[in-house]
C-alpha cells in the first residue's frame, strides 16, 4: 500500500510532466528547410480522358476465366508519359510514369516534390505520351515568385484540361 504523500507526488510530478509537453509542442522548430520553397507536382490522368478505347478480339476474351469475359467491355489503356522538369534551364526531372493496374488501365498519377531557393523562377513542364498518340499532352511555360517557405503547386485545371501554378488550400 502506498502512502499518501507518494501518491501526491506522482500526481504533482503527472501534472508536471504534462504542462511541460504541452509548452514544448508550441515552441517553434526551426529548420534548414524554413528558408527554402517548394515547388509541388501533383495531377492524376484518367484512362477515358488519354487512351482509345476498343472492343476486345476473340482471342483475348479466350484468354481470360469465364466469369472475366465480356465482349462489351471497352479496354482502354493509357500510353506511358514522359514527365520532363526544367528550373532557371535546369533539368530537375525526367521520368517515365506509367499507368498502374494489370491491363495499364489505372489512372496515372505525378506526385513529385522540389525545393527551391526563394526568388524568381522560370518553370517549364512538359507531360506527354512516349509514342505518338491522341493521348493528352500538356504543357507549361511559366515563372513563379517564391518567398521562405512558400509552397506552390503545379496541377491540371478540371475545367479547361491545362496545367496551371496554384497556392494549395490549407
Amino acid at each position: 500500500m502506498k502512502s499518501p504523500g507518494r501518491l501526491v507526488l506522482g500526481a504533482l510530478v503527472a501534472v508536471l510532466l504534462t504542462i511541460s509537453l504541452g509548452a514544448l509542442s508550441r515552441m517553434p522548430v526551426s529548420g534548414a528547410r524554413t528558408q527554402e520553397a517548394a515547388l509541388r507536382l501533383s495531377w492524376r490522368l484518367r484512362s477515358e480522358e488519354a487512351g482509345e478505347c476498343r472492343r476486345p478480339t476473340a482471342e483475348e476474351l479466350q484468354d481470360l476465366p469465364t466469369h472475366m469475359q465480356n465482349p462489351d467491355a471497352c479496354y482502354s489503356q493509357l500510353p506511358a508519359y514522359r514527365l520532363r522538369v526544367l528550373v532557371d534551364g535546369n533539368e530537375r526531372f525526367d521520368d517515365r510514369i506509367e499507368a498502374s493496374g494489370v491491363r495499364g488501365d489505372r489512372p496515372l498519377f505525378v506526385y513529385r516534390e522540389l525545393m527551391l531557393l526563394p526568388g524568381r523562377h522560370s518553370v517549364r513542364v512538359q507531360f506527354s505520351p512516349e509514342e505518338a498518340s491522341d493521348a493528352v499532352d500538356l504543357f507549361l511555360d511559366t515563372s513563379v515568385s517564391l518567398g521562405p517557405g512558400d509552397v506552390r503547386l503545379v496541377t491540371r485545371n478540371e475545367d479547361t484540361g491545362s496545367l496551371e501554378i496554384v497556392r494549395p488550400r490549407g
